[in-house]
């Protein structure tokens, strides 16, 4: 019997794991200790090996088949990017990293968007990298034909960015597919129920994928790699994570930002002069780098770190950038905005000079983290409830937000600002140039870290689940605070730490391990590590609650923190304590 035919690629793509590129670095790190070595299968479970240890990582080693795992998350997005040189298939030679690749490891974390910018602008399909099995066919530059999607269309949602977006394959279709989309738009806006509009979105989605796969539907290759039973529902499933990890990379690249509560994907203002640059200077079609033979094309093309040029290559763009950067901070630090000027005329050659830039952005993205923490203490009543609102459209499945996990560490970090009474409230997430939220919170670090006089607490999120909550949050949580207070500990800081933990809903085993933590003192972390689990429907009864408190101060906050905490308190059972957390919410308002 003849093995059933497989479907072509009919969409361009984006490395779906990592599901951030800001996790590629440590991963990197560790694959450049193996630099050298022939790539065989014992490289690649050496590989596997590092990940598998490696506490950052955020994926699965197959029990049965590490060295695949390993192999595809070496040469997805790393190989894509231009960070690696592995040979070709069906060759035989080492791990190289390239000029890029070693360029990408020391980078600090403020220039990775250039280097992002500047690698997504090298994608194209077809390449010598994806030269068959439907990539044959493409002729397109994914990066610059988001950017005149963007221009023309103002913003898009993560439906239009799989239906329209990652399917326009050939570049000369442009316009065609510019004024589709136009029309589904126009058509959505005609129908005035809500039901209606979803029907029509789920009709249109359908028929949509089986004109995109019509041929393969036609001559009978329908046979899913992915899975299941149903073609064209897998297809469509299959495009709209494509369009989540599209819109991932492109954010990498400092260009790109989500509408305010993420709900669509758009151009930021502040870059739009980089992004228009891109456009008009390479197009969107393939550049003349995509007939090169394989070798070349990864050593000269892709780990070149002068190509493609990008705005901010030319001096006197550079010199444009500095005047506009240095007068917004100067408004706010112009002692800071001085030392950065000085440090730009020192500069003596091109990367020194965008470093400085690099840092300047920085610089100001947290002024304007810190505008917008003032603001959301102006009117608490309405930041209450626009909080609350995100929260519910987060949980809801219905909802069309494009990051999820982010934007409830977002809505978090928004939540812990509104209960004021704090030194500092610092979210870790990656910030983008305009101070919206970017990526999560790196792996080292808690979500949030709150500091008050008199005691500090690290607050982590999490939407996951079940069993995979204890799984992948019962030990990182542990560690983070435990790290913090050993920290604080060796630098003379002995106020205590606490830890808060918020979920849709909390595991019994990530209780029972929490609350085992709280009972005995760690020596590795000076003491017993007391974290706080929260469903978030009672995290925020918590909040409302200490807003409602005619005199709460912080002082309230760490007696609550020490009384579930108490002796007494952590000699019940663990669904007992998790009772206990409950009550004491509840009780919050009438403490003295």
């Amino acid at each position: 019997m003849a093995p059933a035919k497989t479907s072509k690629s009919r969409a361009w793509f984006f490395p779906t794991s990592p599901r951030s590129p800001h996790k590629l670095q440590g991963e990197l790190r560790l694959l450049k200790q193996l630099e050298g070595r022939p790539w065989n299968k014992e490289t690649q479970l050496a590989f596997a090996q590092l990940l598998q240890e490696y506490p950052e990582f955020d994926g699965n080693i197959s029990a049965s088949a590490p060295d695949f795992s390993a192999r595809d998350r070496a040469t997805r997005a790393p190989r894509l990017l231009g960070f690696i040189h592995f040979p070709k298939k069906g060759r035989q030679g080492p791990l190289q990293f390239t000029a890029m690749g070693n360029l990408f490891l020391a980078a600090q974390e403020a220039e990775q968007g250039l280097i992002f910018q500047r690698q997504l602008a090298k994608v194209q399909f077809k390449s010598p990298l994806h030269d068959s099995g439907g990539f044959e066919d493409m002729s397109v530059r994914p990066l610059t034909v988001m950017i005149k999607l963007l221009l023309a269309l103002n913003n898009m949602s993560k439906e239009e960015v799989a239906l329209f977006a990652t399917t326009l394959i050939n570049h000369e279709e442009f316009d065609e597919r510019l004024q589709t989309i136009k029309d589904y738009r126009g058509h959505i806006g005609s129908l005035g129920e809500a039901k209606k509009r979803k029907q029509f979105r789920r009709d249109f989605a359908l028929n949509w994928v089986a004109q995109i796969y019509g041929q393969d539907i036609d001559l009978g290759r329908t046979h899913l790699r992915e899975g299941g039973a149903d073609f064209l529902k897998t297809k469509y499933q299959t495009l709209r994570d494509y369009a989540d990890s599209t819109i991932r990379y492109l954010r990498s690249t400092g260009l790109f930002t989500l509408t305010p509560h993420g709900q669509r994907l758009t151009l930021i203002n502040a870059s739009t002069d980089d992004a228009k640059f891109l456009l008009e200077q390479h197009g969107i079609g393939l550049s003349a780098h995509a007939s090169l033979p394989y070798d070349d094309y990864v050593t000269r093309y892709l780990g070149n770190p002068s190509l493609p040029e990008i705005r901010k290559d030319n001096p006197s763009r550079q010199a444009e950038d500095l005047t506009r950067l240095v007068a917004a901070l100067a408004a706010h630090d112009p002692h800071q905005a001085g030392i950065y000027r000085q440090d730009y005329a020192l500069a003596s050659s091109k990367s020194e000079k965008l470093r400085v830039l690099c840092r300047l952005e920085e610089s100001l993205r947290d002024v304007q983290i810190k505008n917008e923490a003032k603001g959301i203490r102006q009117d608490i009543e309405e930041s209450l409830a626009d909080i609350k609102n995100t929260y519910q459209a987060i949980a809801s499945k219905q909802s069309e937000l494009l990051d999820k996990p982010l934007m409830y560490e977002w809505n978090t970090w928004r939540a812990m600002v509104l209960i004021n009474d704090a030194r500092n409230v610092q979210g870790n997430y990656v910030a983008d140039a305009e101070g919206n939220p970017l990526f999560t919170a790196g792996g080292k670090q808690p979500d949030i870290l709150v500091e008050y006089d008199s005691f500090w607490l690290a607050v982590e999120v999490t939407l996951q689940k079940g069993q995979r909550q204890y799984e992948t949050e019962g030990e990182p949580i542990s560690r983070h605070v435990g790290q913090l207070q050993a920290e604080r500990h060796v630098d003379g800081d002995h106020r205590p730490v606490f830890g808060l933990f918020v979920a849709e809903t909390i595991n019994n085993e990530v209780i029972a391990h929490l609350i085992t933590q709280a009972r005995f003192a760690s020596q590795v972390y000076k003491g017993p590590i007391r974290i706080v689990p929260m469903r978030r429907e009672l995290f925020e009864a918590f909040m409302a609650s200490t807003l409602r408190h005619p005199g709460f101060s912080h002082h309230l906050l760490q007696q609550f923190f020490e009384a579930i905490f108490s002796k007494e308190t952590l000699a019940q059972g663990e669904l007992d304590w998790a009772a206990q957390i409950e009550a004491r919410v509840h009780q919050f308002p009438r403490f003295n």
